[in-house]
């Protein structure tokens, strides 16, 4: 998975928090961990209607950002279905996305990997 799919991954899953009404510090801190274990030090930098990424590994450094306007969930204690309904399509469009990069690209590699071994097996 190249720095930018990865940067991508961490943008996305930050604002699939942040839309909806994860904590501010809450999301910066989940972000930035995932972004560690995607090897990245990466930095979130939340603004109202954008989130930004800085990241970094040993190839250089990216500047990502999304648009991302915080649901307003703070006028009561009722949780309405568009918030339900909304919360339940970001969360399904970040598997979706995990899932296609996992086997749009992982797999291909791990089966490539495993042909090359024998390949160079048979050779020997």
């Amino acid at each position: 998975m190249t720095a930018a799919e990865r940067s991508n991954l961490v943008l996305a899953f930050a604002r699939v928090l942040y839309v909806n009404g994860q904590a501010t510090e809450q999301t910066v801190a989940a972000a930035e961990q995932l972004g560690r274990t995607l090897g990245l030090r990466a930095k979130v930098m939340p603004r109202w209607g954008e989130l930004q990424l800085q990241s970094e590994d040993e190839n250089g450094k990216l500047i990502s950002q999304v648009a991302a306007d915080p649901m307003q969930i703070a006028g009561g204690a009722e949780t309405s279905l568009e918030l339900i309904g909304a919360t339940i399509a970001d969360g399904t469009s970040a598997l979706i996305s995990i899932l296609a990069m996992s086997l749009g690209l992982i797999t291909p590699k791990i089966v490539i990997d495993g042909l090359s071994e024998r390949s160079t097996q048979v050779k020997s």
